[in-house]
């Protein structure tokens, strides 16, 4: 049987793909690094959630991390960002540390007697 050439273009990723938005950095957290690949403006508000909260990178993701329910620490990252500037915009009055932990800690959450690893 004759092969003929493949006449057909060649394949290439997916645009969308190939060209991600989405920005990875190492985060710290309690004494383990891990990697986090998030939207360039989800950094932007961590970074504004840590200035006005006067708390560390760090030691936010620590406390996301210890009382996360989502699967994943990305989404948690993300719905705490979310709850966030939810409390700020509802409860203007409010210090931020108290929109941070609102965002972090269901109601009355005491924290799990084992960390994550």
């Amino acid at each position: 049987m004759p092969t003929h050439p493949d006449t057909r273009p060649p394949r290439r990723a997916s645009p969308l793909l190939s060209d991600s938005t989405l920005r990875c950095q190492t985060v710290r957290i309690g004494t383990r690094r891990t990697s986090l690949r998030l939207e360039p403006e989800m950094w932007d508000a961590l970074e504004t959630i840590t200035r006005l909260t006067g708390r560390s990178l760090p030691q936010v993701m620590t406390d996301i991390d210890l009382y996360r329910q989502q699967s994943s620490l990305t989404s948690a990252v993300r719905v705490v960002i979310l709850k966030f500037f939810r409390a700020a915009a509802l409860d203007s009055a409010a210090p931020p540390t108290h929109w941070l932990d609102s965002a972090i800690r269901p109601p009355r959450a005491t924290p799990p007697e084992r960390q994550r690893a």
